[in-house]
């Protein structure tokens, strides 16, 4: 039996183009902020994911700042027209499952502080653990 792909980041809606759970975000206009668009999933052909801890519960997006990303510069929503309301380093409830084969498109906003143009790194994003079941 083939293992089920698990739930994780992407690029695309397709669920091809896998991200790594680690961010760098590119600052061309100091002070300026940066907004993009990424998917959470799995290509998995059937079945759903739920929350491990409780089938119940959120399954949420989330963002572990860093020295150079804090907290309080990136912002998560399901729609970019919710980006201004969003919680400054809050997480994101994506719902209580995820059906294989969905594509849930996750905005991100991340505003620069530094004052300074350059590459931001070593924020990830992390996932509620999950786990996959045969039929709803």
């Amino acid at each position: 039996m083939a293992a089920i792909a698990p739930l994780d980041f992407y690029a695309d809606a397709g669920l091809v183009s896998r991200l790594p759970a680690q961010l760098d975000m590119l600052v061309t206009a100091p002070n300026g902020s940066v907004d993009v668009s990424f998917y959470v999933g799995s290509p998995a052909a059937a079945g759903v994911f739920k929350s491990t801890a409780d089938p119940a519960a959120e399954i949420e997006v989330s963002l572990t700042p860093s020295a150079e990303v804090l907290a309080t510069e990136v912002r998560l929503a399901l729609a970019q027209a919710d980006l201004d309301a969003a919680t400054p380093g809050g997480a994101l409830a994506l719902g209580t499952s995820i059906s294989a084969g969905q594509a849930v498109q996750v905005w991100l906003r991340f505003t620069d502080s530094s004052g300074q143009s350059g590459v931001y790194s070593g924020a990830k994003l992390a996932l509620t653990p999950t786990s996959y079941y045969a039929s709803a």
